[in-house]
């Protein structure tokens, strides 16, 4: 998506990080309340972009709220001393937060069940065996430039190749290798995307492993009924590149 994607993201990130935003108080991203959402996106985001349909606007508050959460923790790492005592670390409030989101923030990341959460995703990234290659761009962005550069769809199971082998054409280990053998032996009964999500698995609600961001377990489970409108699919490619050049 080039260099108008990268400013997008760069301003997204800028927005996430402003807690008059979206307040500092909210425990996660769902309970932020949605006339915060859409006035960012009507005011902050379509005053800046050219981003009209609702594909766009998802993937975008979708990558705010990740944004807002990163941000979240920056600050409680910055500001939190986990041996000081609660009223201690409430008094150290940052100079841009209200004390009163202040002390919900930190009232909230210090009991049990924040705990058990931040426990529960430390030991998921441990488990993390096969890293991608795209560094920081994510996989949704880098599908969406192939599809623009060569005018089709590409697969989840196109995707894990492109994410998970290097230059010299060598899966990053062994792992990554193996995982790729027993989606091709899939692929053999039931469509890419079918044998992706069956070796795999569904990852998050609202993604999915080889994909990432902006990519539902619905709509790769409903792909098969695309495949036959990968036209229309370009020609929704056509109008996000269209809307590139405008911002450029």
């Amino acid at each position: 998506m080039g260099d108008s994607s990268n400013l997008l993201v760069g301003f997204l990130g800028q927005v996430a990080s402003n807690f008059g935003n979206f307040p500092v108080l909210y425990e996660n991203w769902a309970q932020v309340p949605k006339q915060y959402k859409n006035n960012v996106y009507v005011n902050s985001i379509q005053a800046n972009f050219v981003v009209n349909d609702e594909k766009h606007r998802q993937y975008i508050l979708g990558s705010l709220g990740k944004k807002w959460k990163d941000k979240q923790c920056t600050l409680f790492d910055k500001y939190h001393n986990w041996e000081k005592s609660v009223e201690e670390n409430i008094q150290n409030h940052p100079p841009h937060i209200p004390q009163d989101h202040w002390v919900t923030f930190v009232r909230y990341r210090r009991s049990a069940k924040a705990v058990e959460i931040s426990n529960k995703n430390a030991a998921n990234r441990a488990k993390l065996v096969i890293p991608h290659i795209l560094g920081s761009k994510t996989l949704a962005r880098k599908k969406n430039e192939l599809e623009l550069m060569h005018g089709r769809e590409f697969s989840i199971a196109e995707m894990y190749q492109v994410s998970h082998k290097k230059l010299d054409g060598a899966f990053v280990n062994e792992k990554a290798r193996e995982l790729h053998e027993k989606l091709q032996d899939e692929i053999q009964n039931c469509s890419e995307n079918e044998a992706f999500l069956k070796v795999c698995g569904k990852e998050h609600p609202s993604y999915v492993r080889g994909i990432g961001l902006g990519v539902s377990p619905s709509q790769i489970t409903g792909s098969s009924s695309r495949a036959t409108s990968s036209t229309t699919s370009f020609d929704s490619n056509e109008r996000i590149k269209q809307m590139q050049a405008e911002i450029d």
